[in-house]
């Protein structure tokens, strides 16, 4: 044979040979001798649930593991494929009211996992082929898991205790609240007490705190109602006729319709509402001016007043001075003696040195500045067989200016 059919056949030989020899890229990745990496959970702590393994390969022998369990995964051995290089994923769920707190063991970086924003860890390892001058070791993996400490908060976000799930709650009270008996911490509208359980964390947020809200009932005080003829002062015809008391709610507003009934007024026309004491409510009404026997009575209302008057006293024939409020009546009898006279005298303080009004309903207007920043408005009235026009009742009202 000479040289050129030698080089002939060679080319032809060479030629069948490419054609009959497989691409590299026609082979599954799996061909030949793919490496294997062994992952061992060797131990774990109360509170791990579950342990479950993925690969980018999808070649996982166990997708689950428990304790003393291995899973084996593999690489490729052509470089330029995908499957060269295997990440291999563990993903921890922890029970709840639990949270993964260590990764250790051989061949492990440790304490290396995150937390997913579903609230389970993952952590993973990289492999590459066999024949890679770097690549990864068998690794033997150990978990470890603590209770979390949730950390209870009042609506100010003041910490008002703390516990585990399982554990005993104790909170300590809120500062008292004037008029009200503490109920209890609530979540939810449940009141919370007892033991910390999973149903209670999901309320928790990412600090792991827990806001309770502080719930109250209101407390009842004794209200004391007097009922009084013309004044309070039992002077110029003033008397208790009657006093009755009720337990009333804290906070509660009676306002002056809720009081008044039967003809009797508030005295000073305001109504009230419940405190922790002091809840004394006067009811006046006004006893008609009469004539009798050798006398005849006289009497004046303090009708009405804004809220620039102080207050108002009353004195007769320049004897002792009461005070009196917005609906009470000052009364006074004469004698039969026609000379003999009675002279009432009303002095007003206003505030902050305004001016007051007065208006009478009888026409009557005499309001005098004492130059002491009060003032004073007099009636006189004579005794009963005198012949002049007789007035036996005045209403007066004060406004300032």
């Amino acid at each position: 044979m000479n040289k050129k059919q030698v080089l002939t056949s060679a080319v032809v030989i060479s030629l069948a040979s490419a054609v009959m020899a497989p691409s590299a890229y026609a082979l599954n990745w799996k061909d030949g001798a793919p490496a294997k990496y062994h992952f061992t959970y060797e131990a774990g702590t109360e509170g791990i649930e579950s342990v479950t393994c993925s690969d980018t390969n999808g070649t996982a022998s166990l997708e689950t593991l428990q304790v003393g369990e291995t899973t084996t995964t593999q690489t490729g051995t052509i470089v330029w494929r995908d499957s060269y290089t295997n990440v291999t994923t563990f993903t921890v769920d922890v029970a709840p009211g639990y949270e993964l707190t260590s990764l250790t063991g051989k061949n492990v970086v440790e304490n290396d996992f995150r937390k997913n924003g579903n609230g389970d860890y993952e952590f993973s390892f990289t492999d590459k082929g066999a024949e890679a001058w770097c690549f990864g070791k068998d690794v033997a993996f150990y978990l470890g898991a603590e209770k979390i400490t949730y950390h209870f908060v009042d609506e100010n976000g003041n910490e008002i205790g703390a516990a585990k799930v399982g554990e005993s709650i104790t909170l300590s009270d809120p500062a008292d609240k004037e008029g009200y008996t503490f109920e209890g911490w609530y979540l939810n509208g449940e009141k919370f007490e007892g033991s910390l359980t999973e149903d209670m964390i999901v309320s928790a947020n990412e600090d792991n705190k827990i806001k309770l809200e502080a719930k109250y009932s209101a407390n009842e005080y004794l209200l004391t109602i007097n009922y009084y003829t013309n004044n309070n002062d039992g002077q110029y015809g003033g008397a208790l006729v009657n006093t009755e008391t009720r337990n009333v709610v804290f906070g509660t507003e009676l306002k002056v319709e809720d009081l008044e009934t039967d003809g009797y007024k508030v005295v000073g026309g305001q109504g009230i509402t419940i405190g922790t004491e002091n809840n004394v409510v006067n009811l006046v009404k006004s006893e008609p001016a009469e004539e009798g026997a050798g006398r005849r009575d006289y009497s004046f209302t303090y009708a009405d007043a804004d809220a620039g008057i102080d207050s108002v006293t009353c004195s007769v024939d320049g004897g002792e001075a009461i005070t009196i409020d917005k609906n009470e009546t000052v009364k006074i009898e004469t004698s039969t003696n026609v000379v003999k006279k009675k002279t009432v005298v009303f002095t007003v303080k206003a505030t902050n040195g305004v001016v007051p009004t007065l208006s009478c309903d009888t026409g009557e207007s005499n309001l005098m500045d004492n130059g002491d920043g009060t003032y004073s408005f007099t009636f006189i009235r004579f005794g009963y067989n005198n012949t002049s026009e007789k007035v036996p009742h005045v209403n007066f009202s004060l406004t300032t200016k």
